[in-house]
């Protein structure tokens, strides 16, 4: 008897340790050895997710982003309780989006996907916070929808048709005069007995409203709650929201996981009145209220500027980086511009160099061809007086000299035939 009773104790103590294991609140100081901040050694952080020190951002309120925070730890346990603090909010007033999701799954490692940023073929349950309303799905919609799958879902769509949930005020509009970091909403997911409830906190004010219960599919046997491990992501599409989570608690000895501590409203009036009271155990009680209080405010402010710290951050970085695309748009416009006045240039000396080779050659031509025709023009005058000039004074001259020529060739004809007879024959 004594034997099992130390054999409970030491897996409710195990118990008790996975969940600690698997909770993490703000501050997260615990750093990775890359030098990243951590929520927690037993947590890992993949995408646009960045932890700070106040909270973790899963996407920052820009387009086409996707971040996720997976346990590298499973839950080892038969039942669970998990209760997410998280924060929505964005500078966009009527448009935002998309959302974020709390995951119970039987996947040990994070796989990307297009369902908040996980993929939709999983096997375990998910709280899935959708903060876009399609006016085409708007009688469908839940701003808080709870889907227990067996892992046969091949996309977003089938997962959520006739997924049970409700609506709930789970985003705040940065822009809003009211609008403090201190603003955050709660989820609590509870799995046992082979059913899953979830509840909402949407102020996080204490007021916690049933809503949604579900059965958990045949595939989910008994020990998948011990394999799985859990995850929370978030993505942006066209259009975008800061999703920021702050705290979660994991309970899986049965019992609620645990609220936060509620401030002492009275600690200000009390140290107030106490004033002029003597040293007292009450007085030391109040100063310290007091104490706590300021320590709470300063917490608060530097939560404040570490918010506005990040989204100025954020903020300078995309401005650079489309400075950077404009100053590459830019240099790409001058080098064509550059390449284009380089070209029509050189074309229109091209063409204009031709034009002048065609006139220079027309021109050369023309002058020859006028020297020509007036050269020759003058040489045929020339020539027609002298031959009128001389008449027909050469006639005789010409006659004679063919006389001669006859005689010459007689007379050396007879030589060689003389010639020929007395030495050749």
């Amino acid at each position: 008897m004594r034997l099992f009773f130390f054999m409970l104790v030491a897996a409710a103590a195990s118990a008790a340790r996975a969940g600690d294991d698997l909770s993490f609140a703000a501050p997260f100081d615990a750093v990775a050895a890359t030098g990243d901040r951590q929520v927690s050694p037993a947590w890992r952080a993949h995408g646009s997710a960045a932890v700070h020190r106040n909270f973790a951002r899963l996407t920052p309120d820009r387009q086409s982003k996707a971040g996720a925070l997976w346990s590298a730890e499973s839950v080892g346990a038969d039942q669970a309780t998990l209760e997410l603090t998280f924060r929505i909010s964005g500078q966009g007033q009527h448009f935002f989006g998309d959302g974020l999701a709390l995951w119970l799954s039987a996947d040990r490692a994070f796989r990307a996907g297009a369902f908040h940023g996980a993929d939709p073929r999983f096997a375990g349950v998910a709280v899935v916070a959708d903060t876009f309303r399609n006016d085409e799905a708007a009688a469908a919609h839940r701003d808080l929808a709870l889907v227990a799958s067996g892992g046969g879902a091949a996309d977003a769509a089938a997962l959520l048709e006739g997924a049970a949930g409700c609506d709930a005020s789970v985003r705040y509009h940065e822009n809003r005069g009211d609008f403090s970091v201190d603003r955050s909403s709660r989820v609590r997911l509870a799995v046992a007995a082979g059913a899953a409830t979830l509840a909402v906190d949407a102020a996080n004010d204490g007021t916690w409203v049933e809503c949604a219960a579900v059965a958990l599919p045949p595939a989910l046997d008994g020990a998948w709650l011990r394999r799985a491990h859990v995850g929370v992501t978030a993505s942006t599409g066209q259009l975008a929201d800061n999703h920021d989570v702050l705290a979660l608690a994991v309970r899986t000895d049965g019992a609620p996981a645990a609220p936060a501590a509620d401030a002492p409203a009275a600690a200000a009036a009390a140290a107030a009145a106490a004033a002029d009271a003597p040293v007292t155990a009450a007085r030391l009680g109040a100063v310290e209220g007091r104490l706590d209080d300021l320590v709470r405010r300063l917490e608060h402010l530097q939560h404040h500027l570490e918010h506005e710290m990040v989204s100025v951050d954020d903020h300078v970085r995309v401005t650079l980086d489309k400075l950077a695309r404009q100053e590459e748009q830019s240099e790409g416009r001058i080098d064509a511009l550059e390449q284009r006045v380089v070209s029509n240039v050189e074309e229109s000396l091209a063409k204009r160099v031709a034009t002048l080779e065609q006139a220079t050659r027309d021109a050369v031509q023309k002058r020859v061809a006028s020297v020509e025709t007036r050269y020759m023009s003058r040489l045929g005058d020339v020539v027609a007086e002298k031959v009128e000039g001389s008449g027909r004074g050469w006639t005789l001259p010409f006659v004679v000299l063919v006389l001669v020529d006859v005689v010459a060739f007689v007379l050396a004809r007879g030589w060689y035939v003389r010639f020929k007879k007395s030495h050749l024959l």
